[in-house]
């Protein structure tokens, strides 16, 4: 029997089990250098954070992902994109928590950067007040950020663009 071509089907797509396994696997990182003393040096902080921010992004893209999935079972259908409201409150914390990642990657790409190239300068700036200040004003950046970019997409029109055929303009 075959299923019917509008019905969404659980082998259709992987990614609440993706989800699932990251949600899983970073809260066990976040646990391990919080239980773990030797772990909690300036990386596997920076780690633990951006697990932190993984876990959050995959959260509110799973209530994103079961609200599609519970107003619609057409798969091209998703009534909850329209909706102004629900777009900033699910989707804005789930920028905020994707753009603290990238910040926090680039925070580690920055430490690792001063480490192999001025190791003994590095040394005499590492420090946990330091390191709180940026995560600070990555957190602060990406919530500023994700503010703007939510409030302005509550204005979002969607365009279609007709392109002409092939033969039309060509000389």
């Amino acid at each position: 029997m075959e299923p019917s071509r509008g019905k969404m089907m659980k082998s259709d797509n992987p990614a609440p089990d993706s989800y699932a396994v990251g949600i899983i696997f970073n809260s066990i990182f976040i646990y391990m250098v919080a239980k773990v003393p030797e772990l909690r040096t300036t990386v596997n902080i920076y780690l633990a954070y951006l697990a932190f921010s993984d876990v959050g992004f995959l959260t509110f893209s799973t209530f994103y992902y079961i609200a599609i999935l519970a107003y619609s079972r057409i798969k091209e259908s998703t009534p909850l994109i329209d909706s102004n409201v629900r777009c900033s409150v699910i989707l804005g914390p789930a920028r905020l928590f994707y753009l603290a990642s990238l910040g926090t990657l680039t925070l580690i790409t920055v430490e690792r950067y001063l480490l192999l190239c001025y190791p003994l300068k590095y040394h005499l700036l590492d420090s946990k007040r330091r390191r709180r200040r940026f995560l600070v004003c990555v957190w602060v950046l990406s919530a500023v950020l994700a503010t703007g970019t939510s409030l302005c997409s509550d204005g979002i029109t969607k365009l279609c663009i007709q392109w002409p055929e092939e033969g039309t303009y060509n000389d």
